[in-house]
């Protein structure tokens, strides 16, 4: 199940390579996340590297926003 939510993430993702993931707590999902682009990063000009937010922080600021702190002790993150 939790391979098939992060892959369901992945697809979210603009960039050529697709990531996703997901956080969870026994059966519970606390958060989800796909890689992007980083508010302020798209300045960045370079032609290598286009500033993405990765998958696992996407996941983990998505978890923060919805739950406190302390509830990700213990939890497992899928990629």
């Amino acid at each position: 199940m939790k391979d098939k939510i992060a892959v369901r993430m992945a697809l979210k993702s603009t960039f050529k390579k697709k990531v996703g993931a997901v956080i969870t707590k026994g059966s519970k999902i606390l958060g989800v996340g796909c890689n992007s682009v980083g508010k302020g990063q798209n300045r960045i000009k370079t032609t290598h590297w286009e500033g993405s937010i990765h998958a696992e922080i996407a996941a983990i600021l998505d978890s923060l926003r919805r739950h406190p702190v302390d509830d990700l002790k213990g939890t497992t993150i899928t990629v």
